[in-house]
Formats: C-alpha cells, structure tokens, sequence
C-alpha cells in the first residue's frame, strides 16, 4: 500500500509590498527567477499565439533577459525592466529590439500592444491599477490565473482570477476579447493568454 504523503498549507503566507517587490526584481538574483525550472522557451503553441495576439508596435513590460522578445524578431518590439542586468543580457543574446531601463513608476513607452508575461502576479494588490493606467489600446496578459495558487500559500506572489482581471481592466474601460488556456512544454504549468481592449 503506497502512503500519501503530508501537505501542509502555508496559512502564514506573507504578501511583499512595493519595496520588497522591487528589490526582488531589480536586483542580480532577480534573473535567477526568470525561467521555471531553467526553461528559455516558452513553447511553440505559445510562441505562435503571442504573434497573434501582439500587434506592431510592441511593449513587453517586464521582459527581463529576452526570453518572450526572442518570438518578434521581425516586428517593431521594445522590452522594459526594471532589472539592468536581465536587460544586459537581453541585448547580449538577442541582437534585435530595444530594451530599456525603466524605474517603477515611470511611464510606459507608446505601444499598439502591451504584453505582461506573467508580470502582474507579481504586481501587489494596491499597485496593479496604477500599472494598467500606463497603458492603452490592447493588452495581452499571460499567466497562470488561479488565486488559489494565492490563497492556499503556495506562493508569495499576486495571483488573481480571470474575474477579477475583468473588473480591473473594465475600470479603466476595457474588456476581455480573447481568452485562452495555453499548456507549456515545462510540467506542470500552464498559462492563460487574455486580451483586452
């Protein structure tokens, strides 16, 4: 008879704040943090339906080494970080694209399309409007929306569900036109790629 195996929720979970947020990404180990499980693509499904979804011009917020910047080799794209060494190496390996150095409440450059990457889940709860402020026209988000994810402690991140991504871009006027459920070539994940306008 196999024996299941103990799991303890984490009900101390602790969320960071603005500070703590920035100091995690900004800094050299924040590069560590970039690809689950040490993988530098994001798959051949996704990569398709992100050329797709990304109309020119371009803004990744949050784009970090390149890893997403790598799909738009051919079209007008600009990366943004806050992270100047993950920037460093997104112009080292990708040869093409701008990448710029931006502080947290800078503005974001003009774009057709804002892509987040599986950037607002690490986005704190009273910050995040301000971030979706910044932006205009159509927004592609992508990440593993399950705020059980959240809620159970299992991670210290923001993870929010598809309704209350709806609410928030419906308060700034915008609402969900596309939404899809993406498998990644690394188990067990997943992501959801949704569009706003």
């Amino acid at each position: 008879m196999v024996k299941a195996r103990e799991f303890q929720l984490n009900t101390n979970r602790i969320e960071m704040d603005r500070g703590e947020v920035i100091e995690k990404w900004s800094g050299r180990d924040g590069i560590d943090r970039v690809f689950p499980q040490g993988q530098e693509s994001i798959g051949p499904h996704a990569e398709r339906l992100l050329k797709y979804l990304c109309r020119e011009p371009i803004c990744e917020v949050g784009c970090g080494t390149g890893r997403v910047a790598r799909i738009f080799h051919n079209k007008q794209y600009v990366g943004i970080d806050i992270n100047d060494d993950a920037l460093e190496k997104a112009r080292e390996g990708i040869g093409y694209g701008k990448f710029k150095l931006i502080k947290w409440d800078d503005p974001f450059p003009k774009a057709t399309t804002y892509l987040f990457y599986t950037v607002l889940l690490h986005i704190p709860d009273d910050e995040i409007e301000g971030f979706i402020a910044k932006t205009s026209n159509r927004i592609v988000v992508a990440e593993p929306m399950n705020r059980w994810i959240r809620e159970y402690g299992l991670s210290n991140n923001f993870q929010r569900d598809p309704n209350e991504y709806r609410a928030l871009f419906k308060k700034h006027g915008m609402e969900e036109k596309l939404f899809y459920h993406v498998a990644l070539p690394y188990f067990p994940y997943y992501i959801h790629m949704v569009v706003y306008e």
